[in-house]
């Protein structure tokens, strides 16, 4: 497996089909996920998404390394 070949999301941009693609994510998953972006407009960083407690600690680190975070009020990217 190429680790150069893994293809970040965008938490806070991603569609539903998007995120659903994706392994680690179901549809309760990602409907949670959804509401819970769409209250709050969305997260700056992977400390303020596991804050929210959308998923467990175990797959919030599973996860991680599939995620980007794009904070509107700053344009910071975190990876």
């Amino acid at each position: 497996c190429d680790s150069c070949e893994i293809q970040k999301i965008d938490i806070n941009f991603a569609p539903a089909s998007e995120l659903l693609r994706h392994p680690y994510l179901n549809s309760k998953q990602v409907r949670k996920l959804l509401k819970e972006r769409q209250l709050k407009g969305g997260w700056c960083s992977q400390a303020d998404f596991n804050n929210d407690k959308i998923l467990d600690p175990k797959q919030q680190a599973k996860l991680a390394p599939y995620l980007i975070f794009r904070c509107e009020t700053n344009n910071q990217t975190e990876f």
